[in-house]
């Protein structure tokens, strides 16, 4: 059962209903997965706080029948178990014996709900920062932002993490000043071991950081190496100016819709030419430049060639970055050369043990290269690395299932995938697939039906374009599944 709700005029005839209302909540229907609630965004500004629920933002959709995109969200009953995957239920995680700390996402205190990336960007800066930090546990991004929106008890966020401190604050953004409380809270008791109000102007951002790095070192009272000084006073950019662009570009790049990836574009581009040694704002850019092809989003180049240049870029500016090896390892498996894919994600793992995301990428890469056997064991590393991990990592086990022909187990993943992302395209595709590869026509042709709702004219070149299997074997077999469904060439 699934169900789309929108707030808009109806007309009447008889027991005839119909309208923009009516229209708009048949295709929020069609975003929905079984199970899952789908809203406009008239609902959406309509309910307010008004129920104790969260809304994940689908952004801007293009739908059958409506002459212009409709602001859309997927309701989330519970955060932490709509928006990823979650460890099995039991004990709460025991606390590791190194000194450990969760940074929850910053609130945005600014009155202008665009300044939200600013804030997410800066939770993100301070959670890479401390976890260049040696013998300190870091809960890594994913996790911690479960529970962004969410009206808790520390204890309890604490608890679920399985740390013994949180970093909770807010930043208010205005023009050139920066104004950021940040406090630091006592896990067993939730009192606060420190408290502080920080402001600046923006051009002062990386000290105002520095400043709140420094507080929680010595409250916590950690003992910093050579190593761990030189790794968390680099800092990414010399300019404000560019950084923000980098943190409203990302932002942008992670809505994954074709206007947000061309915004993300220009703000990425822009800080590039502020400043040339940009390395994250080259490595952001390399990501949107691969989507863009993979998706064939308007736009899109006919080749990964840019998108290696800048991934190996960002490289050559810091060569001693996970993420960035990383970046260049994702980019090298799209161009199926595997082998150097398979050296940058080693040695990205090498550089941070921690980087759960650079196992997942190494994993879905050999996916890719038709080695589901290998491809497995590292994307269920990742999760395992992970309190929450995102609903795309079960893409991943969901992809190595597939090609190994365990469908039951297929089927399961991509429709937990789409219950929490349902626009999201690759398990659009490969569930389309897998039924037609059993011969079970009618669900193939209503799986192929919705991904035309998602990705108008998206054809089977398209599916090879975003799965291109060196094997011949693999190839047919997504080419056959396809056909079976009722793509078109």
């Amino acid at each position: 059962m699934r169900i789309g709700v929108s707030l808009g005029d109806v007309i009447v005839e008889g027991d005839d209903l119909y309208g923009n209302g009516v229209n708009v909540a048949a295709r929020m229907e069609v975003l929905a997965e079984p199970g899952a609630i789908c809203v406009s965004g008239n609902v959406h500004e309509h309910m307010g706080n008004a129920l104790d629920v969260s809304f994940e933002d689908l952004g801007e959709q293009a739908v059958k029948n409506i002459d212009r995109p409709v602001r859309s969200y997927r309701v989330r009953l519970d955060v932490a178990a709509a928006s990823a995957t979650v460890r099995q239920p039991g004990a709460p995680p025991a606390l590791p014996d190194n000194p450990s700390i969760a940074v929850l996402p910053f609130q945005n205190m600014s009155g202008d709900p665009e300044q939200e990336y600013f804030a997410d960007g800066l939770s993100e800066d301070l959670i890479t920062d401390l976890s260049k930090i040696s013998g300190l546990f870091v809960v890594a991004r994913n996790s911690s932002f479960a529970f962004k929106g969410r009206s808790t008890d520390v204890r309890d966020v604490a608890g679920q993490l399985g740390v013994a401190q949180i970093l909770e604050g807010s930043v208010r953004k205005m023009g050139p000043k920066v104004r950021i409380n940040a406090q630091l809270i006592d896990a067993k008791t939730g009192g606060h071991l420190w408290a502080e109000r920080y402001d600046g102007d923006l051009d002062d951002i990386f000290t105002l950081q520095d400043e709140i790095m420094a507080q929680i070192v010595s409250v916590m009272e950690l003992h910093l190496t050579a190593a761990d000084l030189a790794s968390t006073e680099r800092k990414p950019t010399h300019s404000a100016e560019a950084y923000d662009l980098c943190l409203r570009g990302r932002a942008e790049y992670y809505r994954y819709t074709p206007e947000n990836l061309t915004n993300a574009m220009r703000c990425l581009e822009r800080a590039i030419e502020i400043d040339p040694t940009y390395a994250d704002a080259y490595g952001y850019l390399s990501y949107c430049h691969t989507s863009a092809f993979e998706f064939t989003w308007p736009g899109a180049r006919d080749s990964l060639d840019y998108a290696l240049e800048l991934a190996e870029k960002s490289l050559a500016l810091d060569n001693r970055s996970s993420v960035a090896h990383s970046r260049l390892g994702w980019v090298l498996g799209f161009l199926g050369e595997f082998e150097r894919a398979t050296e940058n994600f080693e040695q990205a793992i090498a550089l941070d043990p921690r980087d759960a995301g650079a196992y997942f990428a190494y994993g879905e890469t050999m996916n890719r290269a038709g080695l589901p056997e290998k491809a497995i064991p590292l994307i269920e590393r990742a999760i395992g690395m992970e309190v929450v991990a995102p609903p795309g990592w079960d893409f991943g086990l969901g992809h190595g299932y597939l090609l190994q022909k365990r469908y039951d187990e297929a089927f399961a993943k991509f429709l937990l995938v789409l219950g929490r992302l349902p626009r999201f395209l690759p398990a659009r595709v490969q569930l389309a697939r897998a039924y037609g590869e059993l011969d079970r026509i009618p669900e193939s042709r209503a799986a192929v039906e919705v991904l035309g709702e998602v990705a108008p004219n998206y054809t089977i070149r398209s599916a090879d374009r975003m799965f291109h299997y060196p094997d011949e074997h693999h190839r047919a077999r997504l080419h056959d599944g396809l056909r079976k469904a009722g793509l078109p060439e």
